[in-house]
């Protein structure tokens, strides 16, 4: 499910006014208001090749309570169909997360999050995933904003080295193989450029670092190992979580199957683990920062991702 924006216009169709909200409801009304946005359903096989949009509503703005129930009535208007509907996917605003903890799942405490909900029909679980790209976004966001953050070993993980790598390969010309550029810095100009923070957080920044750090002895970028196994970690988790093909020739990138689940399971719960002692400056939690959503999002794909292979394809054998 995905909200996007449409303009605020109210237009005679030779039948009938269009541009108020519209919840399925057949209402008329001179109160109604102008929708400014549309909630869209969307249907996606993950054991074929197709996709279909199931519905769409026109709404001014909802409460996290409405949400969950419109998703409830979309549950129960595919189930008719013989459809297995085995997770929900939506972007991490606030009114999102909440919505999930009124279908049943939680979030609050991270050493045993509860990422899924029960179907109102079948009572099958359906697993939560928080859009990987979104909250890719908003943790390259907190990183550049803060500044600085902290792992589990005290490693000091810092934008700073991020912000001289761009400065090396366009001032002094040396080339190390990343997509770095100064567009990558102000990333709050294009916000809603998803290559922009793959290519910020990716494995060849880090395998750059890591080439200054050990092989060139620059003291710029002394105690730049710390960064490099951030975005490492974050790579192969984005990685994972945008595999779509079991042939791919990058490993992580493989779809989950027999011959790889074990090596997968056992890299995401290194990265789960590394993500949940990551701190701020203050010694505070990421998970617990004003800017938190993009790991406590990655931690709920994390989860999600390990009960829906294990519930759907270890006990049910129905993607396989």
């Amino acid at each position: 499910m995905d909200e996007m924006a449409i303009k605020r216009k109210i237009e005679w169709d030779g039948k009938k006014f269009t541009g108020y909200v519209n919840i399925g409801v057949e209402l008329s009304s001179d109160e109604l208001a102008e929708a400014k946005e549309a909630l869209v359903f969307m249907l996606v096989a993950l054991n074929g090749s197709w996709k279909i949009p199931i519905g769409y509503f026109l709404l001014e703005g909802l409460s996290a309570m409405e949400k969950a129930n419109l998703v409830v009535k979309g549950l129960e208007f595919v189930h008719p169909t013989g459809v297995i509907v085995t997770s929900l996917t939506f972007d991490g605003t606030p009114t999102n997360l909440s919505m999930a903890e009124y279908l049943g799942a939680d979030f609050k405490n991270y050493m045993q999050f509860k990422t899924w909900f029960l179907h109102p029909i079948s009572n099958e679980k359906l697993f939560i995933f928080l859009d990987a790209c979104h909250m890719l976004k908003l943790l390259r966001n907190c990183f550049a904003v803060y500044k600085q953050l902290v792992d589990g070993s005290g490693g000091i993980i810092k934008w700073q080295f991020i912000e001289k790598l761009v400065e090396l390969q366009e001032d002094v010309q040396l080339q190390l193989g990343t997509k770095l550029r100064k567009k990558h810095l102000y990333w709050s100009d294009q916000p809603m450029k998803v290559n922009l923070a793959v290519q910020t957080l990716s494995n060849s920044v880090s395998c750059a670092l890591i080439t200054l750090e050990d092989d060139f002895k620059m003291k710029e970028f002394e105690g730049a190992s710390a960064t490099a196994l951030f975005t490492k970690h974050i790579n192969d988790l984005f990685d994972v979580l945008n595999s779509k093909n079991r042939f791919c020739t990058v490993e992580l990138r493989r779809g989950l199957s027999q011959t790889n689940i074990e090596q997968v399971f056992r890299r995401l719960s290194e990265i789960r683990n590394y993500l949940t002692k990551l701190k701020v400056q203050d010694e505070v939690s990421v998970l617990n920062c004003r800017r938190k959503t993009g790991f406590v999002g990655f931690i709920v794909c994390i989860d999600s991702l390990m009960g829906l292979y294990n519930e759907y394809v270890v006990e049910k054998q129905l993607l396989h």
